[in-house]
């Protein structure tokens, strides 16, 4: 059985100090992938290039939180393939 993002989000929060913060970050960034273009998702996805270091900038959120969501290689295929498909 292949794992949601609602499924993904309530496990990785349940492992965080403030689970609202943590969540509420989840929706900043799936919020950003519908609704900005990305011209190169390769690189994106790599975490590098400009485009990603803008949007990893513009996430208000602790430095240690963005990271620890950021480097789950599961968490950020997932959220980017479900942003996918609700683009504008």
């Amino acid at each position: 059985m292949e794992i949601t993002l609602k499924d993904m989000v309530i496990k990785l929060s349940d492992e965080q100090e403030d689970r609202k913060k943590f969540q509420e970050l989840t929706r900043v960034i799936f919020r950003y992938l519908t609704t900005k273009k990305i011209k190169d998702f390769p690189l994106f996805k790599k975490r590098t290039g400009i485009e990603y270091q803008t949007f990893y900038e513009s996430l208000d959120f602790p430095k240690e939180m963005k990271d620890d969501l950021l480097d789950n290689d599961e968490y950020l295929e997932l959220v980017i393939s479900e942003a996918k498909k609700f683009r504008r």
